[in-house]
């Protein structure tokens, strides 16, 4: 959208062509309905610290590189007065820091747990490439190495995109739009409004950053009623 606050008109930029590609999220879009993983791993890794967090407090940064999540987690008021009650002073850059570095073992200590195929995602996208000639890219806040253990577990369940872009293959994960950028190149698919996200998360604000459009459900009954039921 092009405008000048100077004159009354606007010029709108839009799309009128194919889609060209649909990425999808991991944890709770594709794998692990529920979002398990990583919200047990967050409660463990606080519970560690002697802080413990609710199962709501360990989501709400969800979507988020981890180590920002942590970030994020410890910003909540309960949970920053939880932790100054116990260790006498605000966290820090360090505790972060070391929390995030537990967090990497103890996430890939119970990921195969947590890595079942959701049901119908493995039609969906055969049917997006098959009918559609889609291509599938992916995006997670996941760190390369969880990303790397997953894959070969997604394969053999059958689900393999044709591009991974993990959290910290970019300066910021979401909400920024970098990942999905990062997509669009490895993917050759341009211009961005040919790309359809798939998230199983709300409407975190990525319609303005990516300038495309955003699905927050696949639309296959068999995988909506697995999620939902």
């Amino acid at each position: 959208m092009w405008s000048n606050p100077r004159m009354i008109n606007r010029c709108e930029r839009k799309y009128l062509g194919k889609v060209k590609a649909v990425i999808f999220d991991w944890a709770g879009t594709v794998v692990d309905c529920g979002v398990f993983a990583p919200a047990l791993t967050f409660v463990k890794i606080f519970t560690n610290e002697g802080v413990p967090v609710t199962d709501e407090e360990a989501r709400g940064p969800m979507g988020t590189h981890k180590r920002v999540h942590i970030q994020k987690v410890l910003e909540n008021e309960g949970v920053k007065s939880r932790w100054i009650a116990k260790h006498g002073k605000a966290p820090t850059e360090q505790d972060i820091d070391r929390m995030y570095n537990e967090f990497i073992p103890q996430q890939l200590s119970c990921l195969k747990q947590y890595s079942g195929v959701i049901s119908g995602v493995v039609e969906t996208v055969a049917k997006l490439r098959n009918d559609y000639n889609l291509k599938i890219g992916s995006t997670t806040g996941y760190p390369s190495p969880i990303v790397n253990e997953l894959k070969p577990v997604a394969a053999e369940q059958g689900y393999v995109p044709d591009c991974y872009v993990a959290g910290d293959d970019v300066p910021q994960a979401r909400p920024c739009p970098y990942m999905v950028w990062l997509n669009g190149i490895k993917l050759d698919v341009h211009p961005i409004e040919a790309i359809v996200k798939v998230s199983h998360y709300g409407n975190y604000g990525t319609m303005p950053l990516y300038g495309m459009a955003e699905w927050n459900q696949v639309r296959c009954t068999s995988y909506r009623s697995h999620c939902q039921g």
